[in-house]
């Protein structure tokens, strides 16, 4: 979040209460002008910085004794790489840390994703609270030919949905980042 030059980050309600001073700019803000990635400085000081995630793919190959490949195996992982000129600043300023500025700042900033990771579960949580009642349709189509050789039908009996399967499907779901819109149109419904 970048904010004009001519704006004072803080607001009124604010004005009164906490605020902080920015170790890079030396100005005054409050929580609401604070920057998302570290709470130390404004909005404005620390704003170059961006996360890179990239998907790799590896495949190993197994051969037998003979040279022939028996099975394969594939491997995807998730890579994050971190830059702008604010991830570089904040790299060479580890190097001039005391060790007990190290041990402190190590704390504060775990202590801060923690706060972060049960965040995200719970917003996780309510999402699927929400996709709870949404019913899952399973099309599936018969095999087409003459109908001279088929035996006559009978009538088939009503499966109950299996959970896992239905649980595991939102959770792959909700993994690609759709919303329960999304989800309901691939399902052919309209809220």
């Amino acid at each position: 979040m970048r904010y004009p030059s001519d704006i004072i980050p803080v607001c009124v309600d604010c004005a009164n209460n906490d605020q902080e001073i920015c170790k890079r700019c030396a100005i005054a803000y409050c929580k609401h002008f604070a920057s998302t990635i570290d709470f130390h400085y404004c909005a404005n000081c620390l704003d170059d910085f961006s996360v890179v995630e990239t998907i790799e793919t590896k495949t190993t190959e197994y051969t037998n004794e003979h040279g022939v490949v028996t099975s394969r195996k594939r491997q995807m992982a998730k890579n994050l790489k971190l830059t702008g000129t604010d991830w570089l600043f904040a790299q060479y300023a580890i190097e001039n840390l005391t060790d007990e500025e190290l041990v402190e700042t190590i704390e504060y900033h775990r202590n801060i994703a923690s706060l972060m990771l049960m965040e995200r579960e719970t917003r996780k949580t309510e999402e699927y609270k929400k996709l709870a009642g949404i019913k899952v349709r399973v099309i599936t189509k018969e095999p087409k030919g003459d109908g001279k050789d088929k035996a006559p039908k009978t009538p088939k009996q009503k499966k109950e949905p299996d959970q896992n399967a239905i649980f595991a499907a939102l959770q792959t779901l909700l993994s690609a980042n759709m919303t329960p819109e999304q989800i309901m149109a691939l399902g052919g419904k309209k809220k």
